[in-house]
């Protein structure tokens, strides 16, 4: 299950650095969700990899924690000012 924890923790942190750099939410998650699509096809295509839906699944959800990560913390920040 390793693997999955990892396929979730890059996509959190992808989608949270590109979140950070400013970049749109609405953009980070489109985009995060069509490269983790990206990659599983193409994984299909290689001889030394292999596509799994249920990395995408994990990919899919690491992106849905870290966007609502930052609207938690975005509502955090708000209700002190």
């Amino acid at each position: 299950h390793s693997d999955k924890v990892g396929h979730f923790s890059i996509f959190f942190l992808m989608t949270i650095f590109l979140v950070i750099g400013r970049l749109k939410k609405n953009y980070a998650l489109i985009f995060c969700i069509l490269y983790a699509l990206f990659t599983e096809i193409v994984q299909t295509f290689l001889n030394y990899r292999t596509g799994s839906i249920f990395d995408f699944v994990s990919d899919i959800l690491g992106i849905t924690f870290a966007i609502f990560f930052i609207l938690f913390l975005e509502k955090r920040v708000l209700e002190h000012k």
